[in-house]
């Protein structure tokens, strides 16, 4: 009877642990599944932001366009109507650009190239897509971070290159990620562009400074 016993509590254990674990297994597919569709959310809202703040506005400006030098040809003011086209002409040149940079930020994978690879591809295209010699230097610590974290550190550095090639009409970028401490990581990000003035009063007259 002793040993019966012994063998059923043996079997009723290794069932339970057998249950436990195909629990514990369910439980992180569901959490890996969320933070998938996290993920997933945040570059929904990360590519609306970009599409609100870029594309959006510039597509409104050409449209604005459009409508003055429909005026300006129906007043017979040529001259002008030709200068408002050149003009009309670097906002859509604008706007290819921007769509440029969504499409090739998309296709980046952060998680199977790694950051420093999916970095220097991007750099590389940045490069040749807007002719601004660009420099990546990087050490292998930038690696080492987690999924989520690389893939923040991707699109800061991917907003400051558009911040530079629309703002600063620069001339060279270097791009440098060195670990100084572990689980730290300076960046930096710089330009031989024509800058701004630090001293300059920050008021609600003044533009924002990308």
């Amino acid at each position: 009877v002793a040993f019966l016993l012994l063998v059923l509590t043996y079997l009723f254990a290794e069932s339970l642990f057998r249950v436990l674990g195909r629990l514990q297994a369910e439980a992180l597919a569901r959490e890996q599944d969320m933070l998938t569709m996290n993920a997933v959310m945040q570059e929904r809202e990360r590519l609306s932001r970009e599409l609100h703040d870029g594309v959006a506005q510039l597509v409104a400006d050409l449209l604005l366009r459009l409508d003055t030098i429909k005026d300006l040809v129906e007043a017979d003011r040529q001259h002008e109507a030709e200068a408002e086209l050149e003009r009309l002409h670097g906002v859509a040149d604008e706007i290819y650009e921007d769509i440029g940079e969504s499409i090739a930020g998309l296709r980046t994978n952060v998680t199977e190239r790694g950051l420093i690879g999916a970095l220097q591809d991007y750099v590389d295209q940045f490069e040749e897509r807007h002719q601004i010699p660009t420099n990546l230097q990087a050490d292998n610590a930038a690696d080492k971070l987690s999924p989520p974290a690389a893939l923040q550190i991707f699109r800061l550095i991917q907003e400051a290159l558009t911040n530079v090639r629309k703002h600063a009409r620069a001339g060279e970028i270097t791009v440098t990620l060195t670990s100084f401490e572990p689980d730290h990581l300076r960046i930096v990000i710089a330009d031989n562009g024509q800058g701004f003035a630090t001293s300059s009063p920050m008021n609600s007259k003044v533009r924002p400074l990308g």
